[in-house]
């Protein structure tokens, strides 16, 4: 079927509210592996050679992976109902609407976070006054000229450059739609020029910090945009890019266009996508990343970091944003009731983690066994969840629901009145995951070409990294 996004003739089904039976899985797989990430770099913190160097190593890049996942989930969400609108023609969601229901998802959870953090003696303010007290409250600390280092919980830095996303999403979709029709682009057209020079405006930033940086990272530089290649959206716009861009061919292929073959062959194959994020993950291990907590990477080894992390997270979500050819493994395991309850409380697991791996770290209640993986594992992922749990049921879904009454959605987070407000509605996914396939996607000996050899490439340039990179340094 070929449309024409704006045209009259675009099915009236595509205006309608999709569900992606995945997305809860994907969210839980990226804050189990964040939570990885954090309980090795507190066994470390009480006992250097807790685990042979190569599994230390190995659980490094996890959390900048797990970053990377979220944002290209939240470029694919908020982005997907802007570019519905640009490519029917009708008018995007309403900007004071579409922003007040982001702050009401993300600040009332962590305020919570904050404020227990607090009581909790996991998180100082050295010097601070009122101005960064407002600012770590707002979710601003990243633009603190005297540096974040030591301001509210660590972790947060990523719900920072999040609500800036939140804040300038609308505006890059009307302008994209602007620009597109003053130069008399199509409205595909039109997104995949502006979404690519916003991709690689952000990749410049980078490079210009490694060029200006002269070699050296130095996270406990002063000033935001100088420590580890910029704690601001400009340095991670790429990042939601990458998001966006699928967005724009969730919708085309919604409305009955079809997904570029070599995104259609990977999403065909969910399997693989795993398989190149395990093979980028090994390649992030090689990069020149230290087990040394408190080494500073180079330039180069920063920007491999972030960009190969992208890669890897990127392929870890992408059976959650695109249907294949069948469910699959991947989708099934992403679809259980396990993962979607996970994935429904991944914030309060992605900030408690945090929380409580410095109060373990602080205080050590069990000394004897501490300084084991699967200590830490055990200890902050189960209390994490049990109160990720309670912070979801008893802050974050009521004030969700609430912010929902007040622009006048009938929608709400609530699961059902016929169950307990203590329940957690998990029996959906399955079902939905049945019908979330895509049919017209045949599996082709093109993309099975094009996976196995992204599959050998990725392979290569992992060996081959370290020699690269003496190259570049």
């Amino acid at each position: 079927m070929t449309v024409s996004p704006g045209s009259s003739s675009l099915p009236e089904a595509a205006a309608a509210r999709v569900e992606f039976p995945c997305m809860d899985g994907a969210r839980a797989i990226a804050a189990l592996i964040v939570v990885l990430n954090h309980a090795g770099t507190f066994a470390t913190l009480i006992k250097v050679n807790w685990a042979p160097s190569y599994l230390r190593l190995f659980l490094v890049p996890l959390g900048r992976m797990g970053i990377a996942a979220f944002f290209v989930i939240s470029g694919f969400l908020l982005y997907r109902p802007f570019v519905l609108a640009h490519f029917r023609g009708t008018q995007p969601p309403k900007y004071g609407a579409f922003w007040l229901r982001r702050l009401g998802r993300i600040l009332p959870g962590y305020w919570f976070a904050l404020l227990g953090a607090m009581a909790l003696g996991t998180v100082d303010f050295p010097n601070a006054n009122l101005g960064d007290y407002a600012l770590t409250f707002g979710l601003a600390q990243n633009y603190r000229f005297a540096g974040i280092t030591g301001l509210g919980i660590g972790i947060a830095w990523t719900l920072v450059i999040e609500v800036s996303f939140y804040l300038v999403v609308p505006f890059i979709a009307w302008f994209i739609r602007r620009a597109g029709a003053i130069a008399g682009l199509s409205a595909l057209r039109a997104q995949i020029v502006w979404l690519s020079t916003i991709a690689a405006a952000s990749i410049a930033v980078k490079v210009a910090w490694l060029l200006f940086l002269n070699g050296e990272v130095q996270y406990f530089r002063r000033w935001f945009p100088l420590s580890e290649l910029g704690y601001w959206l400009p340095s991670f716009m790429d990042w939601f890019a990458l998001g966006m861009v699928v967005a724009v061919c969730s919708v085309w292929r919604e409305l009955g266009g079809s997904v570029p073959k070599i995104i259609s062959a990977f999403a065909q194959r969910a399997w693989a996508c795993w398989v190149l994020s395990g093979m980028l993950l090994v390649a992030l291990t090689r990069s020149g990343l230290t087990v040394d907590i408190w080494h500073q990477d180079g330039a180069v080894t920063g920007f491999l970091l972030n960009q190969l992390s992208l890669l890897a997270g990127f392929f870890l979500v992408l059976p959650a944003l695109l249907p294949g050819e069948r469910s699959g493994w991947v989708r099934r395991l992403l679809a259980t009731r396990v993962f979607v309850f996970l994935g429904t409380v991944s914030f309060g697991i992605y900030l408690w983690n945090d929380i409580i791996g410095e109060y373990l770290l602080v205080h050590r209640p069990f000394p004897t066994l501490f300084g084991h993986i699967a200590t830490y594992v055990f200890l902050i992922t189960a209390l994490s969840i049990v109160i990720a749990y309670f912070a979801f049921i008893l802050i974050e879904r009521p004030a969700r629901d609430l912010v929902q009454r007040i622009v006048g959605s009938t929608r709400s987070y609530s699961d059902s009145k016929l169950l307990p407000h203590w329940r957690i509605g998990l029996a959906h996914s399955q079902e939905e995951l049945v019908g979330w396939v895509d049919p017209s996607s045949i599996s082709s000996r093109s993309g099975k070409a094009v996976v196995w050899g992204a599959i050998v490439i990725s392979s290569v340039f992992a060996f081959l990294l370290p020699t690269l990179r003496g190259l570049l340094s």
